[in-house]
């Protein structure tokens, strides 16, 4: 946990952006990009450093900032790739590698899969982050134009891969060569600040992603691999999934990952899609032993139990209920009857066990980290405000003088339950005003793009 102390400064506080590759060279989006309001937030940094009136002012992005996971390649793509050109982007940290090293790094299942988490190869991933989102770059660069404005980056699941300074080096690097390009000055190192877990400002402020309270996206062990892989970092269950699994999808059904709540992704699927949603099944338990070697037994272990609870034993119901139904539907039942009613009791076995199972062994995705929040005040009773991120749902609550704000998200969220995207759900933002003694945080607030300003969000003050 960091300690900071800022005096006199506006702090604006964002998370979830998830940005990957952004426009391809083809000028289309791959389906895992989630990230399309680079113009949105390149406005919305014009109204924040406005507000701030060249005061002092901290614009802190907490945790999910570059979603290093989701940066795939293209059909062929590493057949083709810009060698000479990521050699030349190594270099500006100290990383010296040949053509022939490159290419010898490069494992077999990372052209389907992407790269893995490797120092050069999440430089790699963020060049081409920097290639496809180059108005957002620029807009970093304007609020960081001004000698009293800073720039905070904490870690989140996604980006894991801030972990390494190399990577944190090239992101300075990409922001240097942006300042230089469009202000022709040489930006202070201290600008920007990575912050690996938790950061408290002044005694008062706490700010952290959240993703070590969801079981799904909490890293089991140190953040390197042991030895001979220590080169490379250690996934928690979720990155593994969205690495493995949920990445390829994507790219035929985007947007699954953004359904909420997160336990009717595989129910959606296996009702909309049965055979993929099945496919998706086998392919998990088909690499969990990938999974096993690069983390603690007890952690895969558990989570390979629950899988067969998940997993198996629905499956045998189900399969024994179909044997049933062709039985006493006859021979004369057609195929497509019988394949309606798999796909039916599929549907109603799966989904059911696989929510009830979930919230049981409790690997669901917290849709509310109040109550962990509650925890952080009660370890840290002179805080006064903290922020989380992780969830993808802004939500703001008060037990007395202790605040707490969920910051929401960026990127679109489909919301089942209405089945709609949930745009008034997004852009959402905290502002809290640092002086020397004292904090205060505006309510959560939303940057309406269309009127160019910040609403108010309408959701109510928790108590």
């Amino acid at each position: 946990m960091e300690q900071l102390q800022l005096n006199d400064a506006h702090v604006f506080v964002i998370s979830d952006l998830h940005i990957a590759k952004g426009l391809e060279t083809n000028g289309l989006y791959a389906g895992t990009e989630n990230f399309f309001a680079d113009a949105a937030f390149d406005r919305w940094i014009d109204y924040c450093i406005g507000k701030s009136r060249g005061e002092k002012a901290v614009l802190v992005i907490n945790g999910d900032f570059i979603d290093f996971l989701r940066v795939i390649f293209q059909a062929n793509e590493v057949e083709h790739l810009d060698y000479q050109g990521w050699i030349t982007e190594l270099a500006k940290v100290g990383i010296h590698k040949s053509v022939s090293e490159l290419k010898a790094g490069i494992e077999k299942d990372e052209s389907s899969f992407g790269f893995k988490t490797q120092d050069y190869k999440s430089i790699w991933k963020l060049w081409k982050v920097a290639q496809g989102h180059t108005l957002l770059f620029s807009a970093l660069g304007k609020w960081l134009s001004s000698p009293h404005r800073s720039l905070f980056i904490l870690k989140g699941n996604h980006d894991l891969e801030w972990h390494w300074k190399t990577v944190q080096g090239y992101f300075k690097t990409l922001m240097q060569e942006e300042i230089r390009r469009s202000f022709g000055f040489a930006l202070a190192n201290e600008a920007i600040l990575f912050f690996e877990d938790q950061l408290i400002i002044n005694q008062k402020f706490y700010i952290e992603h959240g993703h070590r309270y969801d079981n799904f996206a909490y890293v089991a062990g140190t953040p390197q691999l042991d030895a001979p892989l220590n080169d490379q970092l250690r996934l928690p269950f979720g990155s593994f999934f969205n690495r493995y699994l949920l990445n390829k999808v994507e790219l035929n059904y985007p947007f699954l990952d953004n359904i909420r709540p997160t336990t009717n992704i595989l129910p959606i699927l296996l009702k909309e899609h049965f055979f993929l949603g099945i496919k998706l099944l086998a392919n998990t338990l088909w690499r969990l032993p990938k999974f096993v070697r690069k983390n603690k037994w007890s952690y895969a272990f558990s989570a390979l139990l629950t899988f067969i609870l998940v997993i198996v034993i629905p499956l045998a119901i189900m399969l024994y209920c179909v044997y049933q139904d062709w039985v006493n539907s006859g021979v004369n039942a057609t195929f497509l009857t019988k394949l309606g009613s798999l796909k039916n009791i599929g549907w109603m076995a799966l989904s059911w066990l696989f929510g009830k199972l979930l919230a049981f062994f409790q690997i669901e995705e917290p849709n509310d980290l109040s109550v962990f929040a509650q925890q952080v005040f009660s370890n840290n009773p002179q805080l006064e405000i903290v922020t989380m991120g992780h969830t993808h749902t802004p939500y703001q609550m008060r037990w007395g003088k202790q605040q707490f704000y969920n910051t929401g998200t960026w990127i679109p969220i489909v919301e089942t339950s209405t089945t709609a995207v949930r745009h008034d759900r997004t852009f959402t933002f905290l502002h809290v005003e640092v002086g020397q003694f004292n904090v205060f945080a505006h309510p959560l607030l939303r940057w309406n793009d269309d009127a160019g300003r910040a609403d108010l969000l309408d959701i109510t003050m928790k108590t």
